[in-house]
């Protein structure tokens, strides 16, 4: 039954050529067709093989797991912004992420708190809870809002339909963070901002937790056992780490979004327990990229304000133009029933 209206909703049409294989819509089926049962798979291939469009790595799609692109109503917009307590006075970013990434403390550290903070938002090794967390930010020079969102693993939905789910199409820029590796939700949430033209940032955590981690190996495959514990031999050892781990982060970036093709960005590696010494302007330790991961956040803020008040002053423009132009009519055509000759009313 479900088979036989997939065929009659498909768009199947006889080509101009005179060619007697069906035309099918395929962008349709795929549209129409989110996880095609098992029993009617092999019905909808045969309905593809008839499509002059076919190709072998269609069918591959299709039995791998179709995944649409859907686009938002405007209702589901209209919801999605009611939900998040949307404004249009206030910057909204986003941190996404697996359960576990550190996405409150990164938060928090934005904010310039330790997660002991009492303003500061709740923590945990698993995710906190599966529903969005919303943080004003707590300085009113920033007039900005933090939305700790659930990990799509923590959520009984699919990585791809993660982003439309927590209405992600609404946020003004989001920031996806990872602890140990990328994963196929964050790679579906990039691929989702650049259809909604939305800007991504994307951050590995708690880079002093693995630069030691890496440290304990070095020493641990170290042939040097004289117990040296001297201080140039530590900042030697922890150069070393570091510059290891941050070639590992970047490559493994770089890999992975060259293998889903989507164009090579910018990684930021930062550490919380730097950044928020970043944030309340103190002489900071260890900097990799929080200042400048501040820098350009702080930018975005500031662009999307100056091109808010643009449109707003071209609008006030607009609506001056047009009050001189509605006195100027009024003008003329009180001076026209001041004049005994001229009709008001003509044209």
């Amino acid at each position: 039954m479900v088979a036989e209206q997939t065929l009659r909703q498909l768009e199947v049409r006889a080509p101009p050529n005179g060619d007697s294989r069906r035309r099918v819509n395929v962008g349709y089926l795929f549209s129409f067709l989110y996880h095609p049962p098992s029993k009617h798979l092999r019905f909808v291939i045969r309905i593809l093989r008839s499509s002059p469009c076919y190709t072998l790595n269609t069918e591959r799609k299709l039995k791998e797991g179709i995944r649409p692109v859907a686009t938002p109503s405007p209702e589901e917009v209209s919801a999605a912004k009611r939900k998040v307590q949307y404004r249009e006075d206030l910057f909204h970013f986003a941190v996404a992420g697996v359960a576990g990434a550190g996405k409150s403390s990164l938060i928090n550290a934005f904010c310039g708190l330790r997660n002991k903070d009492l303003r500061s938002a709740a923590t945990g090794v698993t995710e906190t809870t599966l529903a969005m967390a919303r943080i004003p930010h707590p300085d009113a020079e920033y007039p900005l809002v933090w939305y700790d969102i659930p990990g799509a693993g923590t959520l009984k939905i699919s990585d791809w339909q993660h982003f439309n789910a927590q209405g992600l199409y609404v946020f003004n820029c989001i920031i996806i963070l990872f602890d140990n590796r990328f994963t196929m939700t964050d790679i579906a949430i990039l691929t989702n901002c650049r259809r909604f033209r939305i800007p991504t940032y994307i951050v590995r955590s708690k880079a002093d937790q693995h630069i030691s981690n890496i440290m304990d190996d070095m020493a641990n495959d170290s042939d040097d056992d004289d117990g040296d514990e001297s201080e140039d031999k530590k900042k030697k050892l922890y150069q070393a780490a570091r510059q290891q781990f941050i070639q590992q982060t970047r490559k493994s970036v770089k890999d992975n979004l060259e293998d889903a093709n989507i164009p090579d960005q910018k990684v930021y590696i930062v550490s919380n327990k730097t950044m928020i010494g970043v944030v309340k302007s103190k002489q900071a330790v260890k900097v990799i990229d929080e200042i400048e991961l501040l820098n350009d956040l702080i930018q975005e803020t500031q662009t999307r304000r100056a091109r808010r008040d643009a449109e707003v002053d071209i609008i006030m423009n607009e609506k001056w133009w047009l009050m001189i132009e509605i006195f100027k009519s009024l003008y003329c055509f009180l001076r026209a029933l001041t004049n005994a000759d001229v009709d008001p009313f003509s044209p």
